[in-house]
């Protein structure tokens, strides 16, 4: 039991990581791009 657990809970934070990563690439990219745009001149 405690594997089986284990290995869904690492199913359901993969699957988490992959929604979640896309939306922290786009704020990581508007956000160094905020920041080129506010400290570049």
């Amino acid at each position: 039991m405690a594997t089986k657990g284990g290995t869904d809970n690492a199913v359901m934070l993969s699957v988490q990581v992959r929604q979640v990563a896309p939306s922290i690439d786009g704020k990581r990219s508007s956000n160094g791009a905020s920041i080129c745009n506010e400290y570049g001149d």
